[in-house]
C-alpha cells in the first residue's frame, strides 16, 4: 500500500466527482423526497471515502518531504533531534502505517460520533426538508 499511493488519488479524485455529478444528476432525474432519502446518505459516504483517501496521500507527502530536507541537510552535531531524524528515516514505512491507523481512527471517531446528531436533527429525514431548497 505505500508504495502503490496512487490508487489513494484515484480513489479521492473518483469520490470528489461522484460527489459534485451525483446530487446535479439525482436532482434532474429524482423527486424531491427520494433525493433527499437516498443521495444524501450517498454523498455522505462519498465524503467520507474522499476524507479516508486523502489521508495517506497528504502523509506520504509530508514524511517524504521531511526526510528529503534533513537527508539534504544534515545535522552537524549528536543532538536528540539527529536521533529522532535517523528514526525517522530508518522507519519511514512503520511510522507512515502509524499515522494513517491515528488519522483514519479520528475521521471514523469524528463520523461516529456526528451520526446520531445527524439522525435526530433529521439530515437524513426526506420530510424534514421543503422542496423549495433544492429549486
Amino acid at each position: 500500500m505505500y508504495d502503490k499511493i496512487y490508487i489513494f488519488g484515484i480513489i479521492s479524485a473518483i469520490s470528489l466527482i461522484s460527489m459534485f455529478f451525483i446530487p446535479i444528476l439525482a436532482h434532474a432525474f429524482l423527486p424531491t423526497q427520494i433525493f433527499a432519502s437516498v443521495v444524501l446518505p450517498v454523498i455522505s459516504i462519498f465524503f467520507l471515502i474522499f476524507c479516508l483517501s486523502l489521508a495517506p496521500l497528504f502523509i506520504k507527502a509530508v514524511l517524504t518531504s521531511n526526510i528529503a530536507i534533513w537527508k539534504k541537510f544534515p545535522a552537524r552535531d549528536n543532538s536528540t533531534f539527529q536521533s529522532f531524524r535517523n528514526f525517522v528515516i530508518v522507519n519511514e514505512v512503520r511510522i507512515f502505517y502509524i499515522l494513517l491507523v491515528i488519522s483514519w481512527g479520528v475521521f471514523i471517531l469524528g463520523a461516529l460520533i456526528a451520526l446520531p446528531e445527524m439522525i435526530k436533527t433529521g439530515f437524513f429525514d426526506p420530510k424534514s426538508y421543503d422542496p423549495k431548497d433544492f429549486q
